[in-house]
């Protein structure tokens, strides 16, 4: 988003989609420390990670959907 403004919202949301879509499945609500980074992106480290989860979800809220402290 801040690269690309308002034309990177619909691909940060693409981008955050996997993580998501985890977080509401097999995650249960978190995402791991990690995953790999070739396919099929295995997770990795610790399997639920306050401050990864946190991020994805802040990006999402802010940078996908427009909301937050930013932007009124």
């Amino acid at each position: 988003m801040r690269l690309k403004g308002e034309k990177g919202r619909k691909e940060a949301g693409e981008f955050l989609r996997p993580l998501l879509d985890y977080m509401s499945g097999p995650g249960s609500g978190m995402i791991p420390e990690i995953f790999d980074g070739d396919p099929p992106h295995h997770p990795r480290g610790c399997i639920a990670q306050a401050w990864s989860t946190a991020e994805v979800l802040r990006a999402y809220y802010e940078d996908v959907l427009g909301m937050g402290p930013e932007h009124g």
